[in-house]
């Protein structure tokens, strides 16, 4: 037997929302020390979302009993 379960949204919350890790941009700069005065800058795509700067909300699970 498969139960239908409407799970209610608000009409604002149903979108992409912009990423909060990386601030919408995609990106994110990771500084990390390499030794003593010396800093190494790197610049990778944001893995929260993927680079693409927004992130969907999370999906209700499927019931099944």
């Amino acid at each position: 037997v498969l139960k239908i379960i409407q799970f209610g949204a608000k009409k604002d919350s149903a979108g992409p929302k912009k990423c909060d890790s990386c601030d919408g941009k995609g990106i994110k700069i990771i500084v990390k020390q390499i030794g003593p005065g010396m800093i190494q800058q790197m610049q990778t795509y944001c893995p929260a979302c993927k680079g693409k700067g927004k992130c969907y909300p999370p999906l209700p699970p499927i019931l099944n009993t």
